[in-house]
């Protein structure tokens, strides 16, 4: 659900100045599809609960990269991957891959700092979950439920992520 969100953050959440192109075209879009009365294009992006409910609705065949499923992306059952590295440990797994490739001491994976207090993943998580329903939060995560089984993560529940 993190991925989502991220998606969702870096490709149509507001920023100054405004975004132009291919995902400024598919955020007019979802407007026009899920806002029922997109005239006035009031915000003119699409807001977070727009964007679920449009992945909901929409095909997964339809999805861009950046929210498609994570196995459509790098078919881990047609692929015998050598080494898989985790986000959430990345700093450790890159250092390992690095290893494992016999790079040289001196090649080292950069330190990821913390985000600072109030302003990590799960603060954000709550804030744009928490204005989705508890429905709307399940039938979005269900889409996802193949890539949390192939990759062994546990499927977080809406009160775990609003509740934070």
């Amino acid at each position: 659900m993190e991925r989502f969100l991220s998606a969702y953050r870096s490709k149509f959440a507001p920023v100054d100045p405004p975004r132009k192109g291919y995902y400024y075209n598919i955020g007019l879009d979802i407007i026009k599809r899920m806002r029922k009365n997109s005239t006035g294009l009031t915000p003119h992006y699409p807001t977070f609960k727009e964007f679920a409910n449009y992945a909901i609705t929409t095909p997964v065949s339809f999805h861009d990269e950046h929210w498609d499923l994570q196995h459509n992306l790098c078919a881990p059952c047609d692929i015998n991957y050598d080494f898989v590295g985790f986000y959430d440990n990345i700093k450790a797994d890159a250092d390992l891959a690095l290893m494992l490739m016999g790079a040289d001491e001196e090649v080292t994976f950069p330190n990821v700092e913390a985000a600072p207090e109030g302003q990590g993943s799960e603060t954000k998580m709550k804030t744009f979950y928490s204005g989705i329903s508890q429905e709307e939060f399940t039938r979005l995560q269900n889409i996802y439920t193949k890539d949390y089984d192939i990759f062994g993560f546990k499927k977080p529940s809406y009160q775990e992520i609003v509740n934070l």
